[in-house]
């Protein structure tokens, strides 16, 4: 049996675009087309959803802003200048880089893949205790 778990960066939903990591670069890029679907979600969003888009009833504000998260990232490879500092998101343990391959191979895997971010709050607690319980209910004990 295989298992993969990917401690991965990833954009933090959460709060405003300063606290989420969506740059004032990218969302005054018209040619980011996911920054500006999310500028259009973000007017006709709730206050509550816009200062709390994982909440329920604002997934559509959420997907958005994550299309927007990822559109930044990618458009920074191109040119570090106009998008400067750049990145997936920050934590504890440092900045990421968006870790959208490794997330693919883990969601490949179903139940035997799991995702964990990196920028979390105990990070690497979480995803050890997430992955040890991702085992325990996998594998079975022979005595």
């Amino acid at each position: 049996m295989v298992f993969v778990v990917a401690l991965v960066g990833t954009g933090l939903p959460v709060g405003d675009d300063a606290e989420s990591l969506v740059s004032q670069a990218c969302l005054d890029m018209e040619f980011l087309v996911g920054c500006q679907d999310y500028l259009q979600a973000k007017l006709g969003a709730s206050p509550e959803c816009v200062a709390q888009p994982t909440a329920a009833g604002c997934e559509l504000l959420l997907a958005a802003k994550k299309a927007c998260m990822a559109d930044c990232y990618v458009a920074s490879l191109g040119d570090k200048s106009t998008y400067k500092n750049t990145y997936a998101c920050a934590g504890e343990l440092g900045t990421a880089q968006l870790g959208s391959r490794y997330f693919r191979l883990a969601e490949a895997f179903g139940p035997h893949g799991l995702v964990t971010s990196l920028c979390s709050p105990d990070a690497v607690g979480n995803a050890m205790e997430a992955a040890a319980n991702m085992l325990k209910s996998s594998v079975v004990v022979v005595e």
